[in-house]
């Protein structure tokens, strides 16, 4: 997919070190010029009197890229100036601003639908892109590792990490044309479209390969290695036929018992280890 696009004519230095040279047709732009950011304080709460509401909390957007309706959002309630300050618009980005892991800082999500009750909860800072900036685009390049670096390095805490106003706006990314943002976000989408479905099918075919492994286990230590050998009943249920040469023992007649605990073993704990199992002598192969 990459090898097949072409590089720009032209190319000029970004003026920060850690992205290097842009298009030349390109700019760049600190969040703080490029959007206004609004900071929740909305928690969880209900109160009599204020206005009910759907709360898009952290975990909302930590485990989704996308904020939809497909998301089982909480309520709570709010006041009407909080309602009006954190509602959410269709192309916002929202990022997490508090953590217990310092790489949990900055996790962006997109904002794809909008409700007059559906608002921004706590631990969380609102992205709305000025003209100029595709929200879609925004999302995408905070999700940049050297984009996401910037939050890591700025956020505070020694047991818990999180981002003040400041560090979130000093934020630098680069900025093409607006029509140009929004090609490369369709790109990324379908990029990223192709590459979750191929690890989605590396996935499953992960777990009939991890399926066929224990079968094979099961089949061998159980049935041996020549699959003519002639079979009886272990009279074990879970085990069923074993090799007719093989004979059934139980693990505290097969090994010495020894107990490294100051403290003796009950008789449950004594009985789980002695469970019945197989054990087999014969030939090699077999």
């Amino acid at each position: 997919m990459i090898a097949d696009l072409k590089p720009y004519a032209e190319y000029q230095e970004s003026g920060l070190p850690w992205i290097g040279q842009v298009p030349g047709h390109w700019g760049t732009r600190r969040l703080r010029h490029a959007c206004e950011m609004q900071v929740s304080n909305v928690d969880k709460h209900s109160k009599r009197g204020e206005t009910p509401v759907r709360l898009c909390n952290y975990m909302d957007v930590y485990k989704n890229e996308r904020i939809n309706e497909s998301i089982r959002f909480m309520t709570a309630t709010a006041s009407e100036e909080e309602r009006v300050r954190f509602g959410l618009r269709k192309g916002d980005v929202l990022i997490t601003k508090d953590s217990e892991e310092w790489n949990d800082i900055g996790v962006p999500a997109l904002v794809e639908c909008e409700a007059w009750d559906l608002i921004c909860g706590y631990h969380l800072a609102i992205l709305h892109p000025r003209p100029g900036l595709y929200g879609a685009y925004l999302h995408r390049t905070i999700k940049s590792h050297f984009i996401a670096a910037q939050f890591h390095v700025e956020a505070n805490g020694v047991t818990r990490y999180g981002l003040s106003q400041g560090a979130i706006q000093g934020v630098a990314i680069p900025l093409p044309p607006p029509e140009e943002q929004a090609a490369i976000a369709k790109f990324l989408d379908w990029a990223n479209g192709r590459l979750e479905r191929a690890i989605r099918a590396k996935r499953k075919m992960i777990a009939l390969l991890n399926e066929q492994k224990q079968a094979i286990i099961h089949r061998a230590v159980t049935r041996g290695l020549v699959p003519s050998v002639p079979l009886k009943p272990s009279g074990v249920p879970w085990l069923g036929e074993v090799p007719q040469h093989w004979t059934i023992s139980r693990v505290k007649n097969e090994f010495r018992w020894l107990n490294t605990r100051r403290v003796p073993l009950n008789s449950v704990e004594r009985g789980a280890m002695t469970s019945r199992v197989y054990n087999y002598y014969g030939a090699s192969g077999v």
